[in-house]
């Protein structure tokens, strides 16, 4: 089975990760009326304590964060993104208790914001209100609601890696098939890895590609990997396949010397010399088959790079890329480009 990760540990991640990103995004003209060079401080302990009840509730991410204004004051950001994907009429009341235990306990400006990742269009709280007598209170906080976006929000920021999280993440609602998934989580990643972020964010962020959206087939996680290795030019990718193909070859191994070991017990101290010799002569063989199932591992390396290599050649070539555009997307000269097309032509005639 592909690998999974319980999503609220994912948005809580990126949050961390990406705060500075987060912020951009969705509030880019207040940008320049903070000071993120002083650092991003996360209260999850005073969060806890304000919010005993929340430990149990593992579908929401909340995060609270302490931030600096340029002018050298503090103000506080709360930040909760809902994950449960169900109507949750009580939304909006717990949106209001979160503003006022914080502005109670700390008495500093709150911003509130609600990122809804629900599947349901029609489902988006965004006011609570109290009213007896004449006694009335209506609370209105900040919402995001990822279902009714369009491929069009994520492209006016492109290149910041929370809106690439987040565009991965409204991709859930479309329901694609693992090839159509593959082309997209790559496509993804070529963009986060061309707009020169630095390394930490970049893997940060790939995780949460990775994982967030999961594929139907092991198979097709494995391809990502192997298409990640070329993108990033590693010469030699060892993805999981590798990893496992490796470890049994070890079990494997220690299981024949134990078996080789008792076998040597029960023929006794007469056989010992013609042992010996067997032994020596075993011994030869194994390093000779390690030696060849090393330069098999090799060869199949290579022979799968390319297999993958012609694949996605054929597939966007099909849909009309030219031999530039291939060639700068999979990272290869467009003289190979054109290699793997006409052998493709020749194979089919």
């Amino acid at each position: 089975m592909p690998r999974k990760i319980r999503k609220d540990i994912l948005w809580k991640g990126i949050l961390e990760d990406c705060f500075e990103d987060f912020f951009a995004f969705f509030y880019p003209d207040a940008v320049d009326d903070f000071d993120f060079s002083r650092g991003v401080a996360f209260l999850d302990k005073e969060l806890e304590a304000l919010f005993p009840e929340a430990r149990e509730k593992d579908r929401i991410a909340d995060k609270l964060a302490k931030i600096s204004t340029a002018d050298g004051q503090e103000e506080w950001v709360l930040i909760h993104i809902e994950v449960q994907g169900y109507k949750d009429e009580d939304f909006a009341k717990r949106m209001f208790t979160y503003f006022y235990r914080i502005y109670d306990r700390y008495q500093v400006p709150v911003h509130a914001i609600a990122i809804l990742t629900d599947e349901q269009k029609s489902y988006h709280p965004k006011t609570f209100e109290y009213h007896f007598l004449k006694t009335r209170l209506q609370y209105e906080f900040d919402t995001f609601k990822l279902r009714n976006c369009t491929a069009a929000d994520f492209q006016q920021a492109q290149d910041n890696p929370f809106s690439i999280a987040l565009e991965l993440a409204w991709e859930s609602f479309q329901k694609r098939p693992d090839q159509e998934l593959l082309e997209l989580k790559l496509m993804l990643i070529k963009r986060l890895l061309k707009a020169g972020h630095n390394r930490q964010k970049v893997a940060r962020v790939m995780d949460f590609i990775k994982f967030y959206l999961s594929f139907e087939h092991m198979e097709t996680e494995l391809q990502l990997d192997h298409l990640i290795d070329l993108v990033e030019g590693r010469k030699e990718p060892f993805g999981i396949r590798e990893r496992v193909l490796t470890e049994l070859a070890r079990q494997y191994k220690e299981e024949g010397l134990q078996e080789g070991r008792e076998e040597g017990r029960e023929e006794g101290r007469e056989e010992g010399r013609e042992e010996g010799r067997e032994e020596g002569r075993e011994e030869g063989r194994e390093e000779g088959r390690e030696e060849g199932r090393e330069e098999g591992r090799e060869e199949g390396r290579v022979e799968e790079r390319e297999e993958l290599q012609k694949t996605f050649v054929q597939k966007l070539h099909v849909k009309g890329y030219t031999v530039e555009e291939i060639a700068d997307f999979l990272e290869i000269t467009p003289e190979k480009v054109e290699t793997i097309l006409r052998s493709l032509d020749q194979s089919e005639g």
